[in-house]
């Protein structure tokens, strides 16, 4: 681990106050497209914190996919979490201002989900 680890901290802080956001409006049960959005946006910045503690710059986009390739040239087992990247990132860039995206229950707790185990994945391979 880097010297970034503080920042890397911070990262993974505001990953968690995404799943927050996720767990609110699941169990008002309001705000599925949020929930999508903020589930994306967690892993997203799991995945960041994950890089920067590993003196990786992590590039500026919202493809999951994208960032986990350079955690892969890390650590290869990120390829594992590579799938549940590639389903969230729609969520951030073609869903996020569509107007016709209204998902179901199912949808919002799936992203959920994929979501948290990509955070989970971050958090077992942080050392």
């Amino acid at each position: 681990m880097s010297d970034n680890g503080d920042l890397a901290q911070k990262w993974l802080k505001m990953a968690d106050e995404e799943f927050a956001i996720v767990e609110a409006l699941s169990e008002a049960g309001v705000g599925l497209a949020g929930v999508c959005f903020h589930a994306q946006q967690g892993a997203e910045k799991s995945i960041k914190a994950w890089l920067i503690a590993h003196d990786a710059d992590p590039e500026k986009t919202h493809k999951l996919e994208e960032l986990l390739s350079l955690c892969v040239q890390i650590e290869p087992r990120f390829s594992e979490v590579v799938a549940d990247s590639v389903a969230l990132t729609e969520y951030a860039i073609e869903r996020r201002y569509d107007v016709d995206f209204w998902p179901s229950f199912d949808q919002a707790r799936t992203a959920l989900e994929q979501a948290r185990r990509i955070c989970d994945f971050v958090k077992k391979h942080w050392s």
